[in-house]
């Protein structure tokens, strides 16, 4: 079950929740009330009635006559003064709740629920901090659905807007399995942990492999000996930033020139360029073509690297007569479109 609204908005909802309540309550009990000051010769409706308009102050003819009926006009005054104030109150919140955004924001969870729903092989991202901003920047650059799981509802917010509504989250712990299911992780290609709390993505890896056993998930390690653990837990791949920020540094020292180049290829914004990989899937109608009859495909101007074969082995820079069996794994440098017109291709055709 998906949950409507965060609970930033349930707070914020929660003194028009009261005021309903109240007003609802008063209702109740002025039907009651008229129901049994007017008699057996009133209806249940005429008893609503007299509420509605006592309570609204119209000044209406009443519908139950109370003319000889002392109580009954006790009963009308108290209402009077209590529903009057009731009124006030309700009214006073209810603009509140609009005026405050809190209806938008509402709506805007109802609207990200439903575009959660729809979302299949997307990746879920757990943990806005410095390392998830980067993924989900990253993913977003490259045209791969993605969701984010975050407790700061401030940070996932940023993130959404900054990115033009691209980026649906869920506000909650992403080691809650209610909260996984609510990102659609039962539906997700990958799942990427990238908490600070080596805890917490062990946590994440292990409910999200038991909640979908065929996802990739990629697991943020601070300490290395973790890595075994996180592996046992479900992880497919376990990144340390520091042992990335070393290999990085040496790369800067002893091959500057290739570093830039990649950093040029990361950092372009208009027409990012990326070292990608697509799988020929069965019957796929790449299957079994040379790469040479590949490039007939509208593929021309992928430039590809490596090719790793169903057995295990690879072959780096492939010429023309590499034959491209099904279960091949085709490295190539290219972009986004390209990567998704390559990926539509290496599927089989629907029925």
């Amino acid at each position: 079950m998906f949950r409507t609204f965060t609970p930033r908005a349930i707070a914020s909802a929660s003194p028009l929740i009261r005021a309903t309540v109240l007003m609802v309550a008063i209702f109740v009990v002025g039907s009651l009330g008229y129901h049994y000051l007017g008699g057996p010769g009133y209806t249940w409706l005429d008893a609503f009635y007299m509420t509605a308009i006592t309570l609204t102050t119209v000044g209406f003819n009443e519908t139950i006559d109370l003319s000889g009926n002392p109580a009954g006009r006790v009963f009308t005054m108290v209402l009077l003064v209590a529903g009057v104030g009731s009124f006030v109150y309700f009214f006073s919140q209810l603009m509140g709740f609009v005026v405050e955004g809190s209806l938008d924001h509402a709506f805007l969870r109802v609207r990200m629920r439903k575009q959660i729903a729809k979302m299949t092989g997307h990746h879920v991202v757990c943990g806005a901090g410095h390392t998830g901003t980067h993924v989900v920047e990253e993913l977003v650059r490259t045209n791969r659905p993605v969701v984010l799981v975050e407790r700061d509802e401030a940070a996932a917010a940023a993130l959404y807007d900054a990115h033009a509504g691209a980026v649906p989250y869920v506000i909650g712990d992403a080691a809650e399995d209610e909260i996984l299911r609510e990102a659609g992780v039962e539906r997700a290609a990958g799942v990427v942990t990238c908490f600070s709390n080596d805890k917490d993505n062990l946590i994440v890896a292990f409910s999200s492999r038991a909640l979908n056993p065929s996802l990739r998930i990629v697991c943020r390690c601070v300490d290395e000996r973790v890595v075994a653990k996180m592996r046992l837990a479900g992880a497919d791949a376990v990144v340390s930033p520091n042992t990335i920020g070393g290999l990085r540094m040496v790369s800067e020292l002893v091959r500057p020139r290739a570093v830039s180049f990649l950093d040029a290829m990361l950092r372009e914004h208009k027409a990012p360029i990326r070292v990608e990989e697509v799988t020929i899937g069965p019957g796929s109608p790449l299957a079994d073509l040379s790469l040479r009859e590949l490039r007939s495909q509208q593929l021309q101007d992928v430039l590809i690297v490596a090719a790793h074969f169903p057995d295990g082995t690879w072959r780096y820079n492939p010429d023309g007569t590499v034959v491209l069996e099904a279960g091949t794994t085709v490295i190539f440098i290219g972009s986004p479109e390209m990567r998704e017109r390559f990926d539509r291709l290496a599927q089989a055709p629907p029925p």
